[in-house]
Parts: C-alpha cells; structure tokens; sequence
C-alpha cells in the first residue's frame, strides 16, 4: 500500500514571513514558511515544568536555528551575541520571537481577538508577510509557557 497525502505548504504559494528586531532597528530577519515537525514539537516541551533550565535554554536557540533562513541565522546570532545595545537581540525578544512563530505563523492562532468590523485584519508586532496581514487565524491547541525559563 501506498499512501499520498495532500498538505499545503505556505512556501509553495511563495509567502514569507519576516521580523525586525530590536524594534526600529532596521535589521530583519527571515523565517522558513513550513516548519519541520520538530520544531513544534521542541516548543511545546518549553512547557514542561520538569525541564530544567538549561534544556529550556537549548531548545530556545535549536528552535530559532531550524526555523531562520541561513542568511538571517548568521545575522540573528550575531545580533544575540552582540554587546551594542542598539543592536543586539535580548534572550526575552528571542523567546517572544519563537511565541509569535508558533501562535501566529506556523500554528496559526492569533494573539489578539478578532476585530467586530468586517474590514481586514491590522497587522500588529514585528511580524509581516507579504500582503501585510496576520499569518493565520485557524485555531490551535494551548501554546506553551516559555517565560518561565
């Protein structure tokens, strides 16, 4: 038996999604469209209160690491381990970054209610795709703690 399965990848319709961070510091970053399943799933381990520290820690930056397009890892790591304080990325933005990933673009959960006119969506936060607008509005299962690290 051969089984075939229909998904649809963000990336086959060409949409990207980038960030700026810090904010108004004119540097972006880039992020895959379709994460790998590995992805979600080390996130959702954040959550886990028997994790110590450390491995928190870890999963923060393998996650960021497989989700950031080359050009943009090298540039984000750099900006992390950067001591100007113009440029460089704190651990707290880094972890609002994978938040935002998993309840805004790659899960597809929103963050902020949804608005009671029938007018486009507002774009809110660092995240843009192409046309502007919230990656997703599909609901999802509970995203995890990350700020307890």
């Amino acid at each position: 038996m051969h089984l075939v399965f229909e998904t649809q990848r963000r990336g086959a319709s060409g949409e990207r999604t980038t960030f700026e961070l810090p904010p108004g510091s004119g540097q972006n970053f880039e992020v895959i469209s379709d994460p790998p399943g590995g992805f979600l799933i080390d996130v959702a381990a954040l959550g886990d209160p028997d994790l110590p520290p450390a491995k928190k820690l870890r999963l923060v930056g393998d996650g960021l690491d497989m989700v950031l397009v080359p050009e943009s890892r090298e540039r984000f790591e750099a900006a992390f381990r950067s001591n100007d304080p113009n440029l460089n990325i704190t651990l707290q933005e880094a972890i609002q970054v994978l938040v935002k990933l998993v309840s805004e673009v790659y899960v597809g959960r929103p963050t902020e209610p949804a608005a009671a006119s029938s007018g486009s969506p507002q774009q809110t936060g660092p995240f843009t795709t192409p046309n502007g607008q919230s990656p997703g509005s599909t609901p999802s299962p509970p995203q995890p703690a990350v700020s307890s690290i």
